[in-house]
């Protein structure tokens, strides 16, 4: 009889590995007058959003603040909020929230509030989140959903009401959509109450801290690829190329822009995705110390 090759061989199956990056250093902030501007650009400020699955926005960083249980302070992460509108996400008074005013009766609404314990783990309401090391935060908007992301998971979320598909779910810029840039680490300052002057209030709301790893998407993203972001660097592997899909995360081709915290080339922090660099200000800094 002729033997039966391979008999007893159990069948191998692929491993995959999360594409990752050496992300070798973060921005790092002083909390007085740092911050990282990325220009105007409709593409990431995207303000033709609405309730279409393939229309919508999503901003996401890792932040690891100097102290998450200050009070009296706002502390911008990413920032874009002209009078009497946009949306920014941050910290303030120890807690994470973010908010988006859209045109609708010039109606803002937020959600997240979520608050950041203290040593002893006692502040705060459930759920408490560590007051120390890296966290990741995003918040996404489809138009009628606002929600805040921390850590993987789903911190707070709001609804417009107004109708699907409504102009009114549109996001706002104030007096036009030119007058105010993307920030990292700072409030870029919006216009005064004789708005239509055009005056504006200056830089403020400085971030203390670590950031890394800054993207925005013109999807609003769903929980699950928010996780596998997270996962990535709660593993162990490091930080995810979110330039490629892996796993539930597959909104690599809907990246508008991705601004990782390795050095800049003089002080213009490249995009990785290509058309819109951003500018340091006032000597903003480096650390080796990166997500984890």
């Amino acid at each position: 009889m002729s033997p039966i090759f391979g008999a007893g061989l159990s069948t191998l199956k692929p491993t995959y590995v999360r594409p990752t990056f050496k992300a070798n250093e973060s921005w790092d902030l002083d909390g007085t007058n740092d911050y990282i501007n990325f220009g105007n650009s409709s593409s990431i400020k995207l303000s033709d959003t609405d309730t279409s699955e393939a229309i919508g926005i999503t901003v996401h960083a890792w932040v690891k603040l100097d102290d998450y249980t200050v009070t009296g302070k706002t502390q911008s992460i990413v920032h874009c909020y002209e009078y009497p509108g946009g949306w920014h996400y941050g910290f303030t008074n120890t807690r994470a929230y973010v908010t988006v005013r859209t045109t609708g009766a010039a109606r803002s609404f937020e959600t997240g509030w979520r608050t950041f314990s203290d040593s002893s783990g006692n502040a705060g309401t459930s759920p408490h989140y560590r007051a120390s090391g890296w966290h990741q935060l995003a918040f996404t908007y489809d138009g009628r959903y606002i929600k805040l992301y921390i850590d993987g998971g789903l911190a707070g979320s709001g609804t417009n009401t107004y109708d699907a598909g409504s102009d009114d779910n549109i996001i706002q810029y104030g007096t036009g959509n030119d007058n105010t840039d993307v920030l990292i680490g700072a409030d870029p300052g919006h216009l005064n109450s004789s708005h239509d002057s055009g005056s504006a209030t200056g830089v403020s709301s400085f971030l203390s801290g670590l950031v890394n790893e800054v993207a925005i998407w013109n999807k609003a993203l769903d929980g699950d690829a928010i996780q596998e972001i997270f996962d990535s660097v709660d593993d162990g592997n490091g930080v995810l190329d979110l330039t490629l899909d892996y796993g539930n995360y597959d909104y690599s081709n809907d990246l508008v822009a991705l601004w990782r915290g390795n050095e800049a080339d003089g002080n213009t922090v490249t995009d990785e995705i290509g058309s819109n660099p951003g500018t340091l200000a006032n000597g903003t800094a480096y650390s080796s110390t990166t997500p984890s």
